[in-house]
């Protein structure tokens, strides 16, 4: 019996452990129960304005930056008006001055033809009139070419 007795004991022991495991929590739930709880959101509400006063100043800056930035893009040109425009003026020139000795030189072939065939038509008429005046010549002449 012995045994019996020392487990009856030692569930004694365990249930009492138990009963006042139980009224500990009891009290603790009892204080819990009436413990209020206060939620305090002032240091929140705080950061909270805080923060949207500094993203509504970076927002801001962003922005000028931005109106800035536009405003130098529709500004900026790569090159100078000066320098376009003596580019355009020198191209103009260039063309112009292509153009009139191309010009030139047409008209300096249509000479040179023309003093060619001058030329071709005062030779013809100085030997025709030479035979004419020398008719040895032009029989002599004739002969010549016959022979080739």
């Amino acid at each position: 019996m012995s045994k019996i007795e020392e487990i009856t004991e030692i569930l004694v022991n365990e249930i009492d452990n138990f009963e006042k495991g139980i009224s500990k929590l009891e009290a603790l739930q009892q204080k819990i129960s009436n413990t209020k709880i206060k939620l305090e959101f002032q240091e929140i509400q705080e950061a909270k304005n805080e923060l949207i006063r500094e993203l509504t100043l970076s927002k801001n800056a962003q922005r000028e930056f931005l109106s800035s930035f536009e405003a130098k893009i529709k500004n900026a040109s790569i090159y100078p008006k000066w320098a376009v425009l003596v580019f355009i003026l020198s191209l103009l020139i260039s063309f112009g001055s292509i153009f009139y000795v191309y010009t030139i030189q047409q008209d300096i072939k249509s000479i040179e033809k023309e003093a060619y065939q001058s030329g071709i038509d005062t030779y013809d008429k100085y030997i025709n009139t030479f035979f004419e005046n020398h008719p040895k010549t032009k029989k002599t002449y004739e002969k010549w070419k016959e022979k080739d």
